[in-house]
């Protein structure tokens, strides 16, 4: 599917679109491990299952959007979970 910009500046409306949806990403500053000098935050985990009991009433669906195979580190300023 192709989405167009409309006349006003935005994108089209969506043949299927969600009844709602949020887009929100935070960012900070990672630690560099000493070891590896690999950036990584020690504290992302607890942070998302602090943030996910939060919003849990008003946004029940959860998903991984990307494999838990993957290194934490290959996911720096990526997005990983969607609710």
């Amino acid at each position: 599917m192709v989405i167009m910009p409309g006349t006003n500046g935005h994108i089209a409306k969506l043949s299927k679109a969600p009844l709602q949806e949020v887009i929100f990403e935070a960012f900070w500053e990672l630690d560099i491990h000493p070891q590896t000098k690999q950036s990584y935050d020690p504290g992302f985990e607890l942070a998302q299952e602090v943030f996910a009991q939060l919003v849990q009433e008003r946004f029940p669906f959860y998903q991984r959007v990307q494999p838990e195979i993957l290194p934490p580190f290959l996911l720096n300023h990526r997005p990983v979970h969607r609710f």
